[in-house]
């Protein structure tokens, strides 16, 4: 679903790796970041599992 390598660079710049605004005209890395941790609790907290 994600690239490792990717994530791993947005994890270990604290986000500023990624300069593009994803959503709006603020939302870059760290927000980001804020929100992929989101994801990943939500799909936890459901036990959503995903199959290649």
């Amino acid at each position: 679903m994600f690239e490792r390598n990717s994530l791993n660079r947005l994890v270990e710049t604290e986000g500023a790796s990624f300069k593009r605004p994803y959503f709006g005209q603020l939302m870059t890395g760290p927000q980001l970041m804020a929100h992929l941790i989101q994801v990943h609790i939500w799909l936890k907290e459901y036990g959503v599992k995903l199959e290649k």
